[in-house]
């Protein structure tokens, strides 16, 4: 026998004996939350026993917890190389998989779990939340049904169950699932959350914004509500009333709207938005308001009361004819500056600019399912009178050069005016165009708010400001949706969206 065979051998028998004193040592550590110590302890045992699950699963949850989620996957493998049929840490690694946006491997984790015990219900659930993530309502909603027929009580499958049912345009169904779920966990904020979704996707507005407060007793809203020693404001009048932003641009774009209703009954009014909007905001609006960049401090001293923008509709917006005061548009551009655009975008052959933007850097799990490929819209809307304006925000110097390499078109570009950091321009350069065509993202909000006909392409789980196939989007009343027919097929929304816009271009001439 070799060396190194025989220091195998001594490898393998030392591995199977931990002193026991020494792992109740690290799990007293684990429980004192004392997660680094544990993990370097860990790691000195495993020098001498190198094929203990224990350690190895002591070192991955404490990695866990430390956030440290390359660690804690690659720990997590090795319990399970050294036990296939270990149940929870399958799971387990499903969980810190999921976390680093690594779904195929986490459905496969969770596949492993329902493999040994079919009868799990966490691992469907979870198996049903990947589903919705990549935007496959229908596969979830199975999931999520075999989750609770394991698990009557699993309030947290009936609230994501809920969500899903909404995403299929079925809000009646979806707020019954909610309310099982709040039935079951009483106080439950994110089954509140989707229930207030429900009810504003069925137009039930006042209902709707009254329980979308709950989002401040979430963890997936990505806001943090203003620490201030002075009261929320709740449509008191004659107040000087500070009104903060929460959200990314597009919601803020779509929330002022508002501010014209809450300067009218205010005595003064204060408003902190992203800088970016600022000077299309003071175009827009009343002279005297008071506006604060985002990063800014705004003493308390300075008003009376406080909200937040997404706040602002359960005082303003409770039904459906309250949205006819703005949805035709409240913002205002610059005029002259989108003349000289358009002058300098258009010659003899190129007559119709279409502005086109094709996909969000929204960092929400479900984002990527808005995206499209810019060939796939380019080469539908391409024709010979026809210039295609890039309106898309972010580099895609890169794609729109493949487009060209690979198809031969042309998407122009307006290098005076950044996308991203100049919306008041990229105001102009919507105005300049004579048709808008988007995916769901900033560009859509700016089109609407300025009033701009815009070709929404919508992916089949969409949010409720979009309406459902029998009701028209309630924000913005010349935005045109086209909804996909089902998950990810673009190809008939595209297709409804060129028929819809040739007729567009019939009408023109014969007017």
């Amino acid at each position: 026998m070799s060396k190194k065979e025989t220091d195998n051998s001594l490898v393998e028998k030392k591995s199977a004996q931990v002193p026991k004193e020494r792992l109740d040592q690290m799990i007293s550590l684990f429980q004192r939350k004392k997660f680094t110590k544990v993990i370097r302890e860990a790691q000195i045992l495993l020098s001498d026993y190198p094929k203990s699950p224990t350690l190895w699963n002591l070192v991955a949850t404490a990695a866990a917890q430390e956030k440290n989620f390359d660690e804690a996957t690659y720990a997590f493998q090795k319990v399970i190389f050294f036990q296939p049929d270990n149940v929870k840490a399958h799971y387990n690694l499903g969980v810190i998989l999921k976390i680093q946006g690594k779904l195929d491997d986490a459905l496969q984790a969770y596949k492993s779990v329902i493999k040994i015990q079919p009868n799990h219900p966490l691992a469907h659930n979870n198996v049903g939340n990947i589903f919705k993530t990549r935007g496959m309502p229908a596969k979830a909603l199975n999931s999520y049904r075999k989750a609770i027929a394991l698990k009557p009580d699993y309030a947290e499958a009936y609230n994501n169950m809920g969500s899903t049912l909404n995403d299929l345009g079925k809000p009646d169904e979806a707020i019954k699932a909610l309310n099982q779920a709040i039935k079951l966990k009483p106080n439950y904020a994110g089954a509140y959350l989707n229930k207030s979704m429900a009810l504003l996707k069925n137009q039930e507005f006042e209902k709707g914004f009254k329980l979308h407060e709950w989002r401040w007793s979430t963890d997936s809203h990505d806001s943090k509500f203003l620490q201030s020693s002075k009261p929320l404001w709740n449509g008191q009048k004659n107040k000087v009333v500070f009104l903060w932003a929460e959200q990314g641009v597009g919601d803020e774009i779509m929330y002022s709207s508002l501010i014209p209703e809450l300067h009218e009954i205010c005595t003064k009014l204060i408003v902190q938005c992203d800088k970016r909007l600022i000077p299309l905001f003071k175009r827009s609006f009343h002279k005297d308001i008071n506006y604060y960049d985002k990063s800014d401090v705004v003493i308390d001293t300075l008003y009376d009361f406080h909200t937040s923008t997404g706040s602002l509709p359960r005082v303003f917006r409770k039904s459906l004819k309250s949205f006819e005061k703005t949805n035709n548009g409240y913002l205002f551009h610059d005029k002259n500056r989108s003349q000289q655009l358009r002058k300098a975008l258009i010659n003899d052959r190129k007559n119709i600019l279409i502005g086109i933007s094709w996909k969000t850097f929204s960092k929400l799990d479900d984002a990527p399912n808005r995206n499209i490929k810019l060939y796939e819209i380019a080469r539908a809307l391409e024709s010979a009178n026809t210039r295609l304006v890039c309106l898309q925000y972010g580099n895609v110097a890169e794609e729109i050069s493949e487009l060209k390499n690979k198809f031969n078109i042309d998407i122009t570009t307006v290098p005076n005016i950044d996308n991203h950091n100049d919306i008041d321009g990229l105001a102009s350069l919507i105005m300049a165009c004579d048709t808008i065509v988007s995916t769901t993202n900033v560009t859509v909000h700016l089109a609407g708010a300025l009033g701009k006909d815009v070709h929404v392409l919508l992916p089949f789980s969409s949010r409720w400001i979009w309406g459902l196939n029998r009701s028209p989007p309630s924000w913005y009343k010349n935005a045109f949706p086209y909804r996909q027919p089902k998950d990810g097929n673009w190809k008939f929304t595209i297709k409804s969206l060129v028929t819809n816009l040739k007729k567009q271009n019939q009408q023109e001439i014969k007017k």
